[in-house]
This record gives structure tokens, C-alpha cells and sequence, in this order.
């Protein structure tokens, strides 16, 4: 069971930023690669390309919010110490029902932690991969040579854009679902806005509860 947290307004603006973006781009970008109705291409084009630049930003503003304000600890959500290590293959044996009490130490558990640490790396990818269909000469000239020509690593691009695409599909598909279903009021909270009265202390007498047993 995870524990309860308000976050501040600046992490759950860039959460719901990075949220909006993510299903943007998929929408549009399956729409570019698969057209499943007649006349959108101009419009999905635009919107992936505006989404593509969106979700850079607001990744670079969430990595100076993380080390360059007054919320000192921001950055420590990120970082994975000896402690989350030792912790993992208690989460692990809880996420496969062989264990009853979620083992937390921290605002996030360590496969949360590898799992947002590994998405700044492919939204990087993500985004080199985009950029170089756009401008293939200026950005795919340095590798032509091993792929075979521009053409051809441009094609390879296309390939790894795609699979990035669906791992964060994968990933925040699941992500999703252990949110509602492990922690609704902190998913109501980081993607509504929402702070029930009186919920904070609710839910933590009911994890010291949990503990008693």
C-alpha cells in the first residue's frame, strides 16, 4: 500500500503536462504512421510536432526544478541509494502477491524510481530519433557511413522511434493501473488536483492498521 503524499504544485503541473503530451503524441503519431481516418495528416503532424517540443521543456524545467529550487528534496525521488536496492525484492514479492505489507521507504518505491529514471532516458532517444526523420542531412550524416547511407538510417530511426513509442505505451499502461488500483487517492491527487478532507490521516491510520497485522 503506498503511502499518502501531497506533492507540490510544480511536480504534479509538469505530471499532468508530460500526461497530456505522452497520449497526445501516441494518438498522433499512430495517426502518422497508420492513418485511420482520411483528411487529419496536416493537423496530427502539427500536433505532434508542437507536443514534441512541449514535453522537452517541461522535461528540462522538471530537471532544474529537481536540483535548482527551493524544493531541495525534489531531486531525491529520482535517486536510487543502497537503500531502495535492498528494498526492491520486497517490492517485487509484494507486486506478485507473495508478500502483504508494501515495503516503503521513500515517496516512491525503487522499480518506481528505475522506471521514471529510465523514461527522461527515452524521451532523449525519443526525441533525437524524432528530430532526425525531420532533419535526416544535419543529424544523420555522422552514422550514414555504418547504416548504409541517410536513407537507410533514417529508416532505422523510424524503427527505434516506434519502439520507443510502444514501451512507453507498455510502461504507462501499467503505470497507470497500479496507481488506481495500489494508490487512488494519490492518483486522484497528482491527476486531478484533488485533497479530500481528512483523506491524509484516513489513509494513514489504515496503513498502520495494515501494519498491526
Amino acid at each position: 500500500m503506498a503511502e499518502l503524499h501531497y506533492a507540490a504544485k510544480p511536480r504534479r503541473m509538469a505530471h499532468f503536462i508530460h500526461l497530456i503530451c505522452i497520449v497526445g503524441l501516441t494518438i498522433s503519431g499512430l495517426y502518422i504512421r497508420f492513418p485511420f481516418f482520411y483528411g487529419g495528416m496536416d493537423f496530427m503532424k502539427w500536433a505532434h510536432y508542437i507536443l514534441m517540443y512541449i514535453v522537452g521543456i517541461n522535461l528540462i524545467l522538471r530537471i532544474i526544478y529537481c536540483f535548482f529550487t527551493v524544493d531541495k528534496g525534489a531531486y531525491k525521488d529520482f535517486t536510487i541509494g543502497w537503500k531502495d536496492i535492498k528494498n526492491t525484492p520486497a517490492v517485487l514479492m509484494y507486486y506478485a502477491h507473495m508478500k502483504d505489507d508494501y515495503p516503503n521507504v521513500a515517496n516512491y518505491a525503487s522499480l518506481q524510481k528505475v522506471t521514471y529514471d529510465v523514461f527522461w532516458v527515452l524521451l532523449l532517444i525519443q526525441g533525437f530519433t524524432g528530430f532526425s526523420l525531420m532533419w535526416r542531412e544535419e543529424l544523420l550524416t555522422w552514422c550514414a557511413g555504418p547504416f548504409g547511407g541517410v536513407a537507410i538510417a533514417a529508416a532505422w530511426m523510424r524503427v527505434f522511434h516506434y519502439i520507443g513509442m510502444w514501451i512507453f505505451v507498455i510502461f504507462t499502461t501499467i503505470h497507470a493501473y497500479l496507481s488506481v488500483h495500489e494508490g487512488f487517492p494519490i492518483m486522484m491527487h497528482w491527476v486531478f488536483w484533488k485533497k479530500f478532507p481528512g483523506l491524509k490521516e484516513e489513509w494513514e491510520s489504515h496503513l498502520k492498521e495494515e501494519h498491526a497485522h
